[in-house]
């Protein structure tokens, strides 16, 4: 449902600004009247006619409410958006420090917020975006929190970034359905909003398809990835622009489309080569790497992955992630060997954090279970089915738990234990239907 045009209030004059402020000074109209001219009805007339006051007159009230350096008239209002937007191209571009000193020109601005909320508003909302790139996350929650609670003097554009900054939060803490719901409002509201530039719906479109990709429904993010049509442009941080194309092809991987995203991830390839940018030609590789393993090119799938972990850094999910694709390809080519030589070289690599040992683990027994299948196997079977499953669903790599649930059918046929052997078959099932759902979702 769009927002209603009537609940969007209307910028108010700069006698509607002075009546506020009066009101807040505890001051009556005859009282204001005399600090300024000695006429007591003076301000009554103005009040009631709108007439609007001379210049030193505002001056007077500047010193008077100690609103010195604060944008009251039309000309001076458009004035500071303009540094606003100054401010906010300088956290765009990651320039911190500067964007850190220009704030102090301008945070007087939420002291007016009686009187120009929209305004007011507006700064508080790149006030998060610098918070966010500070990746000060509590800071930023706390002002978000203030601002849901001045919800209805947004206007429609102040709302949509709000929704933006709201939705980043829930995305980043994991709360994948949250962040859905909150970027849909958004969503509902994108073509009443007069001040986003393309690149913010853009941006708005492919993180919507990030809760998608994530929810296992690709197909869906492929379609709000493609509604993002500004990739190329020169405003949009060619960082972002690779980020967002790669997101489309693993989602083209999910669905088997291999030569789509072979395209899609060669450019990135080579774009991230340009930019210099070691994690991205790094992950570029990585996902080169996934693509050839799904396609059962197993030996060009290890070339790539091989030449990632040789850029990613170590310690890092990146570089965990990226070396349990490699052993796993070792393991589907029956190079039973070479994965069990790898993995006790690394052994001591794969403990920083629970995601990690869970990966580490989860090659262990994945390479118990393949090489030979026997009842012995019950433990690695327990940890594939109690820890491993759902620790990879969770983390968007529900083709992974495929694998897994294939191993288990195959593990319980020939145990002849046809009823869990039947289970994993159709837990694969539900997993592909969800994939493959949303074809013509929005």
């Amino acid at each position: 449902m769009k927002r209603k045009k009537e609940q969007i209030e209307k910028p108010l004059s700069v006698v509607a600004k002075i009546k506020l402020l009066r009101k807040a000074k505890g001051l009556n109209q005859d009282e204001l009247g005399d600090l300024i001219s000695g006429s007591q009805g003076k301000i009554s007339k103005i009040e009631v006619d709108d007439t609007g006051y001379k210049a030193d007159e505002i001056d007077i009230f500047r010193e008077l409410f100690d609103i010195v350096d604060m944008p009251l008239t039309v000309d001076e209002c458009a004035i500071f958006y303009e540094k606003l937007r100054i401010w906010r191209m300088l956290i765009k571009d990651d320039r911190l420090t500067e964007a850190e000193e220009y704030q102090k020109k301008l945070y007087k601005v939420v002291n007016l917020e009686p009187c120009d909320p929209d305004m007011a508003i507006y700064y508080r909302l790149l006030e998060i975006s610098l918070l966010y790139a500070k990746e000060d996350l509590d800071t930023a929650k706390d002002k978000l929190n203030y601002l849901g609670g001045v919800i209805k003097k947004m206007s429609t554009d102040n709302l949509f970034f709000y929704y933006q900054r709201l939705g980043y939060l829930s995305l980043l803490r994991g709360d994948n359905k949250e962040a859905f719901d909150i970027y849909m409002k958004a969503y509902e509201i994108i073509d009443d909003v007069k001040s986003a530039s393309q690149d913010d719906k853009d941006r708005l479109c492919y993180n919507i398809a990030v809760c998608h990709s994530r929810f296992g429904t690709p197909i869906r993010a492929i379609k709000f990835i493609n509604k993002a049509t500004n990739f190329d442009d020169e405003e949009v941080a060619k960082e972002v622009s690779v980020s967002m194309k790669m997101q489309l092809a693993v989602c083209y991987v999910k669905i088997s489309d291999y030569d789509e995203a072979e395209k899609i991830l060669n450019e990135c390839y080579i774009q991230a080569k340009g930019l210099e940018n070691d994690l991205l030609i790094g992950l570029a590789l990585a996902n080169l790497g996934t693509l050839h393993r799904r396609a059962a090119n197993y030996n060009k799938a290890i070339e790539h992955l091989n030449q990632a972990l040789d850029i990613l850094k170590i310690g890092t999910d990146y570089y965990s992630w990226t070396f349990y694709y490699k052993v796993v390809c070792m393991i589907e080519k029956r190079d039973f060997a070479g994965a069990s030589k790898v993995i006790e070289q690394e052994k001591d690599l794969h403990k920083t954090n629970k995601a990690q040992k869970i990966l580490f683990e989860t090659l262990k027994h994945v390479l118990t279970i393949s090489k030979r299948m026997t009842l012995l196997n019950e433990k690695s079977v327990k940890y594939l089915e109690e820890v491993s499953i759902d620790f990879f669903i969770e983390s968007n790599a529900s083709l992974e738990a495929v694998s897994f649930y294939k191993l288990l059918e195959k593990y319980y046929a020939n145990s002849r234990r046809h009823i869990k052997s039947n289970k994993s078959k159709m837990a694969i099932a539900d997993i592909y239907e969800k994939m493959y759902r949303g074809g013509d979702a929005v």
